[in-house]
């Protein structure tokens, strides 16, 4: 099915905010730890700030000086392991830390920066009006975010006022040249526009990108949020975190 050209083509490099430590609030789903030299075993750590550059951890009592360098894992959601790198603590804050990248590996920087770019588009999803539909889409509902991203459901509201609202039957995701589908419990894909096979063990961390992107959006009450749960619940065993 073809939607047109993208309605944006930005592209994001990183996140980049103003960081202020009395109102940081934690990047969900990411863990750190350090090295033993530092505390680091069993003391996995939230993690407030995340960019190319570098990452603001929670303080939690640790022993470590502003020039100092550490050994640091992050466990992202979307990987089945930690991606190990050194850092330099650059500031010291009551309840938090702020670390530099040294060195960091061209393979973790491009993990880096897909887990963020795939952050932002979540966070952008919008909703399409019914009145831009074709006429042969079918589907209940279209979100539409950053490169050539879009989300089609077809949905079945529930009629309760507590739990899901809506049953998702079938659903099309669209990211980029890349289509996961959904269809009443069975999950296919289509990788760089080859034919759709059955999802498997293999596609692992695509169906890790999908759930976390979908984990971003704002507002989880609604479609998006209960076809979040649905693929959640349909694969608890791919989507748990790895630092506990």
């Amino acid at each position: 099915m073809s939607v047109g050209k993208s309605f944006s083509d930005r592209r994001f490099q990183r996140i980049h905010l103003h960081w202020d430590e009395s109102s940081a609030s934690e990047v969900l789903g990411v863990k750190a730890q350090l090295s033993a030299s530092a505390g680091g075993p069993g003391q996995p750590l939230k993690v407030f700030d995340l960019g190319l550059a570098g990452a603001a951890l929670e303080r939690r009592g640790l022993e470590v000086q502003k020039g100092q360098t550490l050994e640091v894992q992050f466990f992202l959601p979307t990987q089945k392991e930690p991606i190990l790198c050194r850092a330099e603590v650059v500031w010291l804050g009551e309840k938090s830390f702020g670390l530099r990248f040294v060195g960091l590996e061209p393979k973790d920087r491009l993990t880096f920066n897909d887990y963020l770019q795939d952050q932002l588009i979540g966070a952008a999803l919008t909703k399409v009006d019914g009145k831009f539909f074709s006429a042969d889409l079918g589907c209940q509902f279209w979100y539409h975010g950053p490169k050539e991203t879009n989300v089609f459901l077809w949905t079945e509201e529930t009629g309760v006022d507590q739990g899901p609202r809506y049953l998702i039957h079938r659903a099309e995701i669209q990211l980029d040249e890349d289509w996961f589908f959904y269809d009443r419990g069975q999950f296919f894909l289509s990788l760089k526009g080859e034919e759709r096979t059955q999802l498997e063990a293999v596609h692992e961390p695509f169906f890790r990108r999908v759930i976390h992107l979908l984990s971003q959006v704002p507002q989880q009450r609604g479609p998006l949020g209960d076809l979040l749960n649905q693929l959640v619940e349909s694969r608890p065993q791919w989507t748990q975190g790895g630092a506990s």
